[in-house]
């Protein structure tokens, strides 16, 4: 990946796959093992990961039924995992919605203003 790839988001990644297969105690697949390997050595995702910290409090719905502890683990597990394969964290703040949102914002001038080209803008 060179310096103009553009900045893009996702929800998920093969490491996500990986964070929960190791909060299951699940094995890791040989094609998860092998897809990882590849988004890592053809650098498909760029090494910058937003992860948004815990607000302090879990809503449960009929989907989501982890605890507040164990969420707050389980997103440990996936700052391990995203560490391990080579990724860097960029963490943002509990906050409100439109300040997260904004953070983020920030982030993606500074990368941009670093020389990463943004979907639909130029490089100025």
């Amino acid at each position: 990946m060179d310096d103009s790839a553009k900045i893009q988001f996702y929800g998920r990644s093969p490491i996500c796959t990986l964070a929960l297969a190791e909060w299951l105690g699940h094995p890791v697949s040989d094609v998860l093992r092998l897809e990882i390997a590849r988004i890592r050595s053809e650098r498909i995702y760029r090494p910058e990961v937003f992860f948004v910290r815990s607000l302090g409090f879990v809503t449960p719905t009929e989907a989501r039924r982890i605890s507040l502890a164990d969420s707050l683990r389980f997103g440990k597990v996936h700052e391990e995992a995203y560490l391990a394969n080579g990724f860097k964290l960029i963490h943002i703040d509990p906050a409100a919605v439109d300040q997260r949102v904004e953070s983020i914002k920030r982030w993606v001038e500074h990368l941009r203003g670093i020389g990463i080209a943004l979907p639909g803008m130029d490089s100025a």
